[in-house]
């Protein structure tokens, strides 16, 4: 049996992804148990690994929550059973977050844990509505109330607030945002005073209404303001408008999916977060070396026998063509374990696809000698057909189950061409229900970078999430995949992340 395990509560933030702590994200990786429930970002709840058991412990399609207790069971059977445990909390665990009762069970049992502290909203949530907390000119102190207690409306000295003055915090009481205002108008605060309802904040949900006390429960209703959302009354709400910045990101107020593996995403997510948009990475594939690749070990045993030689041969005649930065790094992986390097290569030419890939082999020192302007499969076969001499073959080291186009183009040209697949994109597993279901609730868009994204998607999600709704595409092929589940297909200018990124930013200024 098992060591006794280990209990995280890891504060997960108010929503965005990016304010997940390095700490948390780390303990997060190697969990083999996360509890998690719907008040955590759904980019956080993406990085829950694939292998871990995931548990759903809040409230969804009009169920009740798990009781508090069960919640407790749960962390201490886990523990017991030797598992590490992450229980992820929105916000901050011991901010109104039940952290507390939750140690409590793990106490008398002598469970092992650890608090790992999170970005609370009543900080970060008017920090992303342009409301600073305090200010020299008008705030020197803050209050942060809970609006709803353990058994309903809390006790609160409200004339107490008002003479302290600074800035007032309520969390948790949007539905009782009436009673809210009225106690603090018969407690002496002026009715002038400045209020905020801000909704969802710091996700592409975040919505805000801006007023006096006296006015904020109308100008809220009037927004359509509903839970969770956080209230702020002060003198520090009247910059909110002069703040304001998160919602004037070009991609603001946009929650996309990035579907590409998890080791591809980041340069697309990061470029989409930069824009504003909210990124829930949800690969749908993952890459995987082939066990054997004879193509490629007939290519090797050539140059190998080139190398010893140090003389002119077949060699000098053959173009490596490349159509991914992935196939790049399977490429010389083999290499590697062949013993073999760049001075192998001598005589050999090189074809990228793009600008990535042309990327890939320059980092090992090897300039391209042909590219297309237009990064696409058929660009590439046109671009070859122009360049590759009589005599001459082309080696596609590439993945496996490829479109045609390229491989059709070097035929129209009488170019002899060997195939080469070194890796594989298999399908990934997300396993739990109600994890899909919360992935891929209320997106605006999926981003898709092959056709095989495409249909993975619609296996592991089911076409009900894709029809109708927009889909980010790198080639046309891709977009025809998307377009025959029913969605908006958009099909970036190029191959590459920045016009991904222009295509998102189309979809916005299209409303």
């Amino acid at each position: 049996m098992r060591d006794k395990g280990k209990v995280w509560l890891v504060g997960a933030g108010p929503g965005d992804a990016g304010l997940l702590t390095v700490k948390g994200e780390r303990l997060l990786e190697s969990a083999e148990v996360v509890l998690y429930d719907k008040l955590v970002g759904r980019g956080i709840v993406a990085k829950i690994p694939r292998n871990a058991e995931a548990i759903f412990v809040g409230k969804k399609a009009g169920n009740h929550a798990v009781p508090q207790e069960a919640i407790n069971g749960i962390l201490t059977e886990r523990a017991l059973a030797g598992k590490r445990v992450v229980r992820l909390k929105g916000g901050d665990p011991f901010l109104f977050g039940r952290g507390g009762e939750e140690l409590e069970g793990l106490a008398r049992t002598g469970i092992p844990f650890e608090v790992v502290p999170g970005v609370s909203s009543p900080l970060a949530v008017p920090a992303y509505s342009g409301i600073p907390l305090t200010h020299r000119d008008c705030a020197s102190q803050v209050h942060i109330v809970a609006a709803h207690g353990k058994a309903g409306a809390p006790s609160i000295d409200w004339e107490a607030l008002v003479r302290a003055g600074g800035t007032l915090v309520f969390l948790m009481g949007s539905s009782a945002l009436d009673g809210i205002a009225s106690s603090l108008l018969a407690a002496g605060m002026s009715a002038q005073t400045s209020a905020a309802v801000i909704e969802r904040g710091t996700t592409a949900r975040q919505r805000k209404a801006l007023s006096t006390l006296k006015n904020v429960a109308q100008e809220a209703g009037r927004v359509g303001i509903s839970p969770p959302a956080l209230i702020v009354v002060g003198e520090v709400c009247a910059y909110a408008e002069r703040f304001a910045w998160f919602e004037k990101q070009p991609l603001s107020g946009v929650r996309i999916a990035v579907t590409r593996p998890k080791e591809r995403a980041g340069a697309l997510s990061a470029a989409l977060s930069e824009a504003g948009a909210e990124v829930v990475e949800i690969p749908v594939i993952a890459l995987r070396s082939r066990a054997a690749a004879p193509e490629l070990d007939a290519f090797f045993d050539q140059i190998e026998g080139f190398s010893r030689a140090r003389a002119e041969s077949t060699s000098s005649s053959q173009w490596l063509a490349f159509t991914s930065s992935a196939g790049v790094e399977f490429f010389f992986a083999r290499m590697r374990a062949r013993a073999l390097d760049v001075r192998s290569l001598i005589g050999v030419r090189f074809a990228a696809i793009g600008r990535a890939t042309a990327a890939a082999l320059e980092v090992r020192g090897i300039l391209v000698d042909a590219m297309p302007d237009h990064f696409s499969a058929s660009e590439l076969g046109r671009v070859l057909a122009r360049v590759v001499g009589p005599g001459e073959r082309v080696l596609l080291p590439r993945a496996g189950a490829c479109g045609a186009e390229l491989g059709e183009a070097l035929d129209a040209a009488g170019i002899a061409w060997v195939d080469a697949p070194l890796y594989d994109a298999v399908a990934v597993d997300w396993g739990d229900a109600a994890l899909r279901d919360l992935l891929v609730e209320d997106l605006d868009a999926i981003a898709f970078t092959s056709g095989s994204t495409v249909e993975n998607f619609a296996r592991l999600f089911g076409v009900e999430h894709m029809r109708g709704r927009h889909a980010l595409c790198i080639g046309e092929a891709t977009a025809r995949a998307a377009a025959a589940y029913g969605m908006d297909a958009l099909v970036a200018a190029n191959a590459t992340v920045e016009a991904l990124v222009d295509a998102a930013l189309s979809l916005r200024e299209g409303g």
